[in-house]
């Protein structure tokens, strides 16, 4: 009997290392997908969306827009230029506009702008224009020449208003292109063209504040967690209840 008992256990080895066997399979098939959507849906959440100033060229470019968000139409951009390109000719003044899809939680536009018009090593007569579609936000940065002219009231008004409100309802290359608009003639010595002519209120509820983007993004974080942890506890309950009757 004992003979009989002992010659049963590498059947029994056999098993379990199979049943093993099965139950990594089984794991790896449920699990490899759920992990990859996971980690997509935590990387679109959680992860880096904003051109960190280490990754923006260490030279102004040669085109006057770098549009690092996608969002803004290129047959707009280039009639942009134009106007830009015949504003640096009559009037030496030089507008240089980026615009990217968020600038993390770190830095604010303004901050960025004054960062990159110095890494840039930017003259009296530059101008840069910093736009984030996400946050729905802009602002200016000059030389001390252009600042002349680009008093605070002003670069305040097209930050908060010319590009705001248009952005505010997704509209981003009306919202360049709104600030363009108003940054050229007033660099020639025109009169200021003004912000466009529809009331603060209608805008204030388009975009989040940066408090609400905050605790969207905690709770974000909170729902990723957790779909982590059942796309593991899951698939092993599955399986129990697929072997405990075998």
């Amino acid at each position: 009997m004992t003979r009989n008992f002992m010659s049963r256990i590498p059947d029994l080895d056999r098993t379990a290392s199979s049943n093993l066997d099965v139950l990594r399979e089984e794991a790896c098939r449920m699990l490899g997908p759920l992990v990859l959507s996971i980690a997509l849906l935590a990387t679109s959440f959680c992860g880096p969306q904003y051109l960190a100033l280490a990754e923006v060229p260490q030279s102004p470019p040669e085109t006057y827009f770098l549009d690092d968000s996608g969002l803004l139409a290129k047959s707009q951009i280039s009639f942009l230029e134009q106007g830009l390109s015949s504003l640096r000719d009559t009037s030496g003044f030089n507008v240089r506009y980026v615009n990217v899809r968020s600038l993390g939680f770190e830095i604010s536009p303004q901050e960025y702008a004054a960062q990159l018009f110095e890494q840039w090593n930017l003259g009296s007569k530059d101008v840069l224009v910093v736009s984030s579609t996400k946050l729905a936000k802009a602002a200016i940065v000059a030389g001390s020449e252009a600042q002349k002219i680009l008093v605070p009231e002003i670069t305040e008004s097209i930050a908060s208003a010319t590009y705001a409100l248009p952005a505010g309802q997704e509209r981003y290359t009306s919202a360049a292109a709104d600030v363009v608009n108003r940054l050229i003639p007033i660099l020639k010595g025109e009169k200021d063209p003004g912000p466009p002519r529809v009331t603060q209120e209608s805008a204030s509820g388009t975009f989040k504040s940066k408090e609400d983007t905050k605790e969207g993004r905690g709770k974000a974080i909170k729902v990723v967690g957790i779909l982590l942890v059942l796309s593991f506890v899951i698939p092993f309950i599955q399986y129990w209840w697929y072997v405990k009757d075998q």
